[in-house]
Order: C-alpha cells, then structure tokens, then sequence
C-alpha cells in the first residue's frame, strides 16, 4: 500500500460547503389545484479528486474522489458579547404618540452552532402610556439564490421565537430572554455569502405593544458548522488510525512522492480542519 502526501492552501475567500433543498407552494394556480409543488435546490460542494493514470490501449485510469467540508473564514471577534439598541416613539393605530420605549439587549455573543442557545439579557424601559404585552426573541433567516442570468428568488424563514413577560406603562424592567436556534426540520444551514447562494440570519428583539408598531432591536447572527472531532484518516477509520498507517511519509530524493506506508519513522501531520473523509465515491 503507498501513500502520496500532498499540500494545498483553500483560499481564504472561498465559501463554505452548504446544501439547500426545499418543497414550496406553486405559483401556477393549475399547479396548485393538482397538490403540485416547486423544489427549489442549489449546493456549494468541494471535492478532492485523485487519479491513478495506466498503462495500455484497453486500460483504464483509476479515479477516486472525495468530498470536503470546508467553512467559510471565519470573523473570531464575533465571540464576544454584543450590544443593541433601539429607542422608538409608540404610535397607537401608527399616528397617535403615546411616549417612547428605549430597549438596550445584551447578546452573549453574535456566531454560533445550530441547536446552541442563545443567552440574551434585555433592559427595557418603558416611557409611554401603552402596555408592552410581551417581549420576545425571534431568529429570521435570509436566502438569496441567483442563476448568473438574472434569475433571482429570495426566501424569508422565521426560524424561532420565544416570548417573555412584558412591560407596564411608565416603568421599567430586565428581562432574561433566552432563545434556542434549532428548528423542526433539521439543522440550521450554515451562514455562507457567494455570487448565487446567501444565507444570512439576524436576531430579533421585539417590544410587542397592542395597536402599535412594535420596537425591535435588531443584529445579524452567523450560524457556523462546528469543527469536525476526527480528521483525515482518523475519520476514515473511526476515530483511530492502524498503527501501521500512522506514519511519517517523506518525499523521496529523486523528487518523488514519497514511500510505503509503515516505512519510516515518527508521526504523520494531521491534515486541515477543512478535511472530513467519510465513505469515499468511486466511478
């Protein structure tokens, strides 16, 4: 068995792997009527792709390729706690003034994983003659899928919400508003900006007053893919490599690719976090 090392830098502007796939409502009235439905699909995949080239007019090359999952770079500074504000004048029916709502909110932090919760501590402070029934976290996410041809469909998901104690007239109140980001269909999609898909997310943060427009403090969220556990072979062998793969694989003098695997010694560098090998796809 031989093994042949190889190195590659993924460009730092590159998107991350994501997969969208959705059933929706046809426009078309006829469509409708016969319980029809649009699928609307659109992916963003990396692969690895070797080739073993043969000898022989009748041979043929060995192929073998392998997808990748690779993240989006990622803003680190978006770990700390964030900060959002709004203060709003309350419009009964939208044009009676009846005083302002000032909302300051607390995020534990602005990126995280599906299915994490995000920890939210709101100061309110009502100044007006209305009620605040509720108060209430929310999660909207943004699609934004494009051909290159000037086809262009946008889709708008309010993924969660929770709702929490309101606030009376001229008072004030804290409120910790806890929200979970997960959703009944299965693992939020990552964030990811490309020139035909775009997946964006924001938090929402609402004062929900009756006969009014509501006062919402708003931030945009990015929801990331974690970090695989095994990597490479590790991955590939259920979280641990047979001692005689876990080698070290020089190149060798003539410039070639290296040696059997088992022939050397020390230990093999880990591969990128970017690499996840599951079951490998042949043709």
């Amino acid at each position: 068995m031989w093994q042949y090392p190889f190195s590659y830098q993924i460009p730092a502007s590159v998107p991350g792997v994501v997969k969208v796939k959705r059933h929706e409502d046809a426009h078309d009235p006829e469509w409708r009527s016969r319980g029809r439905k649009l699928e609307v699909k659109a992916q963003t995949i990396f692969s690895v792709k070797a080739v073993l080239e043969t000898r022989g007019v009748f041979s043929r090359d060995l192929k073998s390729r392998q997808e990748m999952t690779v993240n989006p770079f990622f803003d680190w500074t978006r770990m700390a706690p964030q900060k959002v504000s709004k203060a709003g004048q309350v419009l009964l029916c939208c044009c009676i003034p009846r005083g302002t709502v000032t909302l300051n909110a607390v995020v534990d932090k602005a990126a995280y994983q599906s299915g994490e919760t995000m920890r939210v501590s709101a100061t309110i402070q009502n100044d007006s003659a209305s009620n605040i029934d509720h108060m209430v976290s929310r999660l909207n996410r943004f699609i934004t899928l494009s051909d290159g041809k000037g086809h262009t469909k946008r889709i708008h998901d309010d993924l969660c919400r929770a709702e929490f104690p309101g606030v009376g007239p001229k008072s004030s109140a804290t409120r910790e508003m806890p929200l979970t980001l997960s959703n009944s269909s299965g693992p939020l999609l990552p964030s990811i900006k490309s020139p035909h898909i775009s997946i964006e997310y924001r938090f929402d943060c609402e004062c929900d007053i009756p006969w009014a427009p509501d006062i919402e403090a708003q931030m945009p969220v990015v929801i990331y893919q974690p970090a695989p556990v095994t990597f490479g072979l590790a991955a590939a062998f259920g979280g641990a490599v047979p001692a005689g793969m876990a080698a070290f694989m020089p190149a060798s003098p003539a410039g070639g690719y290296g040696s059997p695997v088992g022939a050397g010694a020390g230990a093999m560098p880990g591969p990128g976090g970017a690499l996840v090998v599951p079951n490998p796809v042949y043709h």
